[in-house]
C-alpha cells in the first residue's frame, strides 16, 4: 500500500475520531462462491470478526445512532442503497472494506484487547492464516458496529488486483488519480504473463514516483 498523494490530517482524524465508512454488502463464502472463486481464507478471517463482534454488542446501538453512519451524503448512492436493503433484510455478514492506510484510535485496540483478547491472542499464534482467525479489521469493524467514527467516504483509494497485464492495463491510470494504492497479488496471475507485469508495474511507479524518500538511502 502506497501513500501516492500529499494528504491532510483531517483525511485520518476529525477530532478524536477516525474517519471511516460503513457499508453492508453481499457476504464472501458459501457453496456457491467457493465454486465461483478460489476458497479464500482472509474472507473466512473477515466474517469470523464480524460475527465474534455481533455475538457481544447489539446493533441496536448504531440503528438508534446518527442515520449518517449508514448514510452520510459522501457516500455513493449505491451504497446507500445497500445499506437499506441489508438494513431491511437484517443481513450483516459482511462489511465492504478498502485496501488503504487505516486510522485507529487506543482506546478502540485496547477495548478489542479486552473483549476478544482470546482470538488476537490465538490468532497471533498462527503461523500461517487458518479459516478460524480473526485478522486487523477486528479493530476497524469493531469502531464502525460501535459508532465510534466520522462517516465520510472518499474514495481516493484503489485497489490494483494484479491478474493480468490485461485488468493492469485498463486500471492503471489510478495510480496518477488517487492518494493512495494498494498493489494486491492474485492466485489467478499466470507465471508466463507475471514478468511483463511485473515491468509494468515498476515502470509506471518509477514515473509516479521519480524521487527518493527522505527516509530512503
Amino acid at each position: 500500500t502506497l501513500v501516492v498523494k500529499p494528504v491532510d490530517p483531517e483525511r485520518f482524524f476529525v477530532g478524536s475520531l477516525p474517519v471511516d465508512f460503513l457499508v453492508w454488502d453481499f457476504p464472501r463464502g458459501g457453496w456457491l462462491y467457493d465454486r465461483i472463486r478460489i476458497k479464500d481464507t482472509y474472507a473466512d478471517m473477515c466474517k469470523n470478526s464480524i460475527h465474534l463482534i455481533l455475538s457481544r454488542i447489539s446493533l441496536d446501538r448504531l440503528s438508534k445512532g446518527k442515520k449518517e453512519y449508514l448514510y452520510h451524503s459522501s457516500y455513493p448512492l449505491t451504497d446507500r442503497m445497500r445499506n437499506r436493503f441489508f438494513t431491511a433484510i437484517g443481513m450483516r455478514e459482511w462489511i465492504k472494506v478498502n485496501h488503504h492506510p487505516q486510522a485507529y484510535t487506543l482506546s478502540n485496540l485496547r477495548a478489542c484487547r479486552e473483549l476478544f483478547g482470546d482470538a488476537i491472542t490465538n490468532t497471533s499464534k498462527s503461523r500461517f492464516r487458518k479459516n478460524t482467525d480473526v485478522n486487523q479489521y477486528l479493530y476497524r469493524n469493531y469502531a464502525l458496529i460501535s459508532g465510534n467514527f466520522y462517516p465520510y467516504f472518499h474514495g481516493d483509494s484503489f485497489c490494483f488486483v494484479l491478474s493480468s497485464v490485461e485488468r493492469y492495463e485498463k486500471t492503471r491510470h489510478n495510480l496518477i488519480e488517487k492518494a493512495f494504492v494498494c498493489l494486491n497479488d492474485s492466485p489467478f496471475l499466470n507465471e508466463e504473463e507475471y514478468p511483463s507485469l511485473k515491468q509494468l508495474v515498476v515502470r509506471d511507479l518509477e514515473q509516479c514516483l521519480p524521487n527518493k524518500s527522505s527516509f530512503e538511502k
